[in-house]
């Protein structure tokens, strides 16, 4: 009879030891850099304009070397400074596709509505892009010499923003260097995520 009341004093015991062990993986498993992020940049070789498509036939592609990468988590919701460069680049893409249907008409006229609006975003993006390089929690690498960069991290949401060292653009936040971006990555324990970014060999 005392054995038995023993061991059901020490089925609670059992339990709560249990529960500690397992807040305690999971907490370990939180923070040990357990994920991997890993990319490469390209840029075309060659870019050959069709005149009579106006479009460009791209020729092989090589590493774009020592390109900026940086790594930012976004793990706590929704990051302002991502909305403010997507959005430049949104302005940027009717800009430039508006001024590319007027060369192939031989149109000279500028879109002053559109680049009002591109400008507007640039000022927003150019701050959110100086935040991000100055923020001490963002992870800042450059590519190899084969234009790849790796990554340990620790799991949580995480955003990618790279800077071509050659393509450059002409408003404020691109004018050090085109940049480019992937998604926003959930990364579970062990889980790895691979980014490609491809430059153009002619930017604007």
């Amino acid at each position: 009879m005392t054995n038995n009341k023993s061991n059901t004093n020490k089925k609670p015991l059992y339990i709560f030891l249990i529960f500690l062990g397992t807040i305690g993986v999971i907490i370990v498993l939180l923070l040990l850099p357990l994920c991997t992020i890993e990319g490469i940049s390209l840029v075309d070789k060659e870019n050959i304009y069709d005149k009579y498509t106006g479009m460009y036939n791209v020729i092989g592609q090589r590493p774009e070397q020592y390109t900026e990468v940086y790594l930012f988590s976004n793990t706590f919701g929704s990051d302002d400074r991502i909305d403010r460069i997507r959005s430049y680049h949104l302005a940027r893409l009717y800009y430039d596709i508006a001024v590319l249907k007027n060369r192939q008409l031989g149109i000279n006229e500028v879109h002053e509505d559109l680049k009002r609006n591109r400008d507007k975003y640039d000022i927003k993006a150019r701050d959110a892009l100086q935040s991000i390089i100055s923020d001490p929690s963002t992870i800042k690498l450059r590519t190899d010499s084969e234009g790849r960069f790796v990554r340990s991290v620790r799991p949580g949401r995480y955003f990618i923003l790279i800077r071509s060292n050659r393509n450059s653009y002409d408003s404020s936040t691109e004018i050090a260097g085109e940049l480019a971006y992937g998604d926003n990555v959930w990364l579970l324990p062990f889980q790895s995520y691979r980014y490609e970014q491809v430059w153009k060999s002619q930017s604007k």
